[in-house]
């Protein structure tokens, strides 16, 4: 809802009655550009939202799995050759 509007200027609320709805009060009339406008900016705030959890997730995984360690050093693969013939 911030996104929308501090980036799009676009005014939204989330329902009292359910927390998962977001409310849209648009003027009795719209425009369809308007309409489209608002549809680009929720599907923006959206895909921004899908890679922040998607990234965050994964972080979180790695943690929990061990694998990301602060004092861990990068290990060099063993015998690789720089070139590989073809």
């Amino acid at each position: 809802m911030q996104t929308l509007m501090e980036e799009y200027g676009i005014y939204t609320q989330v329902a009292r009655s359910n927390a998962r709805v977001l409310r849209i009060q648009p003027p009795l009339v719209i425009s369809a550009e308007e309409i489209d406008r608002f549809l680009g900016a929720l599907n923006m705030c959206c895909m921004v939202l899908d890679y922040t959890y998607k990234t965050v997730a994964g972080v979180s995984a790695k943690s929990r799995m061990g694998a990301h360690q602060a004092n861990r050093r990068p290990v060099a693969a063993p015998n690789v050759p720089s070139q590989v013939p073809l």
